[in-house]
Protein backbone atom coordinates (compact mmCIF):
# COMPACT_ATOMS: atom_id res chain seq x y z
CA UNK A 1 0.00 0.00 0.00
CA UNK A 2 1.35 3.40 -0.98
CA UNK A 3 1.45 6.04 1.74
CA UNK A 4 0.24 9.44 0.47
CA UNK A 5 0.68 12.71 2.26
CA UNK A 6 -2.48 14.77 2.92
CA UNK A 7 -1.23 17.40 0.45
CA UNK A 8 -1.11 14.76 -2.29
CA UNK A 9 -4.80 13.97 -1.74
CA UNK A 10 -5.62 17.66 -2.24
CA UNK A 11 -3.40 17.88 -5.33
CA UNK A 12 -5.07 14.83 -6.87
CA UNK A 13 -8.54 16.40 -6.58
CA UNK A 14 -7.48 19.52 -8.57
CA UNK A 15 -9.31 21.87 -6.19
CA UNK A 16 -10.87 25.21 -7.05
CA UNK A 17 -8.93 27.71 -4.94
CA UNK A 18 -10.90 30.78 -3.79
CA UNK A 19 -8.85 33.68 -2.40
CA UNK A 20 -10.49 36.60 -0.62
CA UNK A 21 -8.38 39.79 -0.76
CA UNK A 22 -5.51 38.35 -2.84
CA UNK A 23 -3.48 41.56 -2.48
CA UNK A 24 -2.94 40.43 1.14
CA UNK A 25 -2.99 36.65 0.90
CA UNK A 26 -1.26 36.06 -2.44
CA UNK A 27 0.97 39.06 -2.89
CA UNK A 28 4.37 37.35 -2.92
CA UNK A 29 6.04 34.86 -5.25
CA UNK A 30 6.30 32.39 -2.37
CA UNK A 31 2.55 32.60 -1.72
CA UNK A 32 1.73 32.12 -5.40
CA UNK A 33 4.11 29.17 -5.60
CA UNK A 34 2.34 27.61 -2.59
CA UNK A 35 -1.03 28.01 -4.34
CA UNK A 36 0.41 26.43 -7.50
CA UNK A 37 1.59 23.38 -5.50
CA UNK A 38 -2.06 22.59 -4.80
CA UNK A 39 -2.42 21.79 -8.52
CA UNK A 40 -5.70 23.77 -8.74
CA UNK A 41 -8.25 23.42 -11.52
CA UNK A 42 -8.64 27.20 -11.29
CA UNK A 43 -8.05 30.04 -8.85
CA UNK A 44 -10.71 32.68 -8.14
CA UNK A 45 -9.61 35.96 -6.61
CA UNK A 46 -12.15 38.29 -4.96
CA UNK A 47 -11.15 41.87 -4.18
CA UNK A 48 -12.18 45.47 -4.63
CA UNK A 49 -8.56 46.57 -4.93
CA UNK A 50 -6.70 44.10 -7.12
CA UNK A 51 -3.01 44.84 -7.61
CA UNK A 52 -2.88 42.42 -10.53
CA UNK A 53 -6.00 41.69 -12.56
CA UNK A 54 -6.36 38.11 -13.84
CA UNK A 55 -9.21 37.61 -16.32
CA UNK A 56 -11.50 40.20 -14.74
CA UNK A 57 -15.06 38.84 -14.91
CA UNK A 58 -17.13 41.29 -12.88
CA UNK A 59 -16.63 44.76 -11.51
CA UNK A 60 -18.60 46.15 -8.59
CA UNK A 61 -18.21 49.88 -7.87
CA UNK A 62 -18.54 51.44 -4.42
CA UNK A 63 -22.10 52.70 -4.91
CA UNK A 64 -23.30 49.29 -6.11
CA UNK A 65 -21.56 47.62 -3.15
CA UNK A 66 -23.27 50.01 -0.71
CA UNK A 67 -26.71 49.59 -2.30
CA UNK A 68 -26.35 45.80 -2.09
CA UNK A 69 -25.32 46.16 1.57
CA UNK A 70 -21.92 44.58 0.94
CA UNK A 71 -20.09 47.43 2.72
CA UNK A 72 -21.08 49.30 5.87
CA UNK A 73 -20.42 52.85 4.74
CA UNK A 74 -18.86 55.11 2.14
CA UNK A 75 -16.83 58.14 3.20
CA UNK A 76 -16.45 61.15 0.94
CA UNK A 77 -14.16 64.01 1.91
CA UNK A 78 -15.18 67.27 0.22
CA UNK A 79 -15.66 71.01 0.67
CA UNK A 80 -18.85 72.63 -0.61
CA UNK A 81 -19.46 76.34 -1.05
CA UNK A 82 -22.63 78.11 -2.04
CA UNK A 83 -23.03 81.72 -3.22
CA UNK A 84 -19.62 82.78 -1.88
CA UNK A 85 -18.49 84.81 -4.88
CA UNK A 86 -16.49 87.46 -2.96
CA UNK A 87 -15.62 85.68 0.26
CA UNK A 88 -12.25 84.26 1.20
CA UNK A 89 -11.46 80.90 -0.30
CA UNK A 90 -9.54 77.79 0.67
CA UNK A 91 -6.65 76.58 -1.43
CA UNK A 92 -5.81 72.91 -1.19
CA UNK A 93 -2.03 72.50 -1.18
CA UNK A 94 -1.66 68.78 -0.49
CA UNK A 95 -3.54 65.71 0.73
CA UNK A 96 -2.07 62.78 2.63
CA UNK A 97 -3.75 59.42 3.13
CA UNK A 98 -1.45 57.52 5.48
CA UNK A 99 -2.79 54.77 7.69
CA UNK A 100 -6.37 55.20 8.80
CA UNK A 101 -6.44 59.01 8.65
CA UNK A 102 -6.66 61.56 5.87
CA UNK A 103 -5.04 64.96 6.33
CA UNK A 104 -4.89 68.03 4.10
CA UNK A 105 -2.72 71.13 3.94
CA UNK A 106 -4.80 74.19 3.07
Amino acid sequence: MIQLKPLQFIQDTHPIVIIDEPQSAASTKKANDAIDTLNPLCTLRYSATHKEKYNLMYRLDVVDAYERQLVKQIEVASVMTKDNHNDAYLKLISVSNKGASISARI
